[in-house]
């Protein structure tokens, strides 16, 4: 039994202590290692049209770089729906931030009749109309 307690206590200790060197990296040693003129903050462009995103960057010293499009449900189409690395973290000036956004939604033709060859006709007759709401 004392090891289960030593392991979970070794986990959340390692847990912890992950946090806390990523915040030391992020604002402590990264303005050190590259100057502090050289650090900038990741603004959130999440919501933002992709115009509004390479303005927001370069006001920040940063590069836009475009990450694709995905299909999302209730996001209006073409706004930035996600970026890395994310929103508050230090970088350094003149760094790439991959923005996704958010892709027109497929809209598929109505169809009302569909036509099936008949097996004992040649290729170059017409098949047979069956209306789609028989099916």
């Amino acid at each position: 039994m004392k090891t289960v307690r030593f392991w979970i206590g070794f986990l959340l200790s390692f847990l912890i202590l992950s946090g806390i060197t990523i915040v030391v990296l992020n604002d402590v040693i990264m303005p050190f290692v590259v100057g502090k003129d050289n650090v900038v903050m990741v603004p959130d462009v999440r919501g933002l049209t992709k115009e509004e995103v390479i303005e927001v960057l370069k006001k920040h010293g940063l590069v836009f770089k475009f990450a694709g499009q995905i299909d999302t449900v209730g996001v209006e189409p073409g706004t930035a729906v996600d970026q890395d690395p994310p929103p508050g973290m230090h970088v350094k000036r003149g760094r790439e931030i991959k923005v996704t956004f958010a892709r027109e939604p497929l809209v598929l033709p109505q169809i009302d009749t569909l036509i099936v060859p008949d097996s004992t006709r040649p290729e170059s007759l017409p098949g047979t109309e069956i209306p789609v709401d028989t099916i």
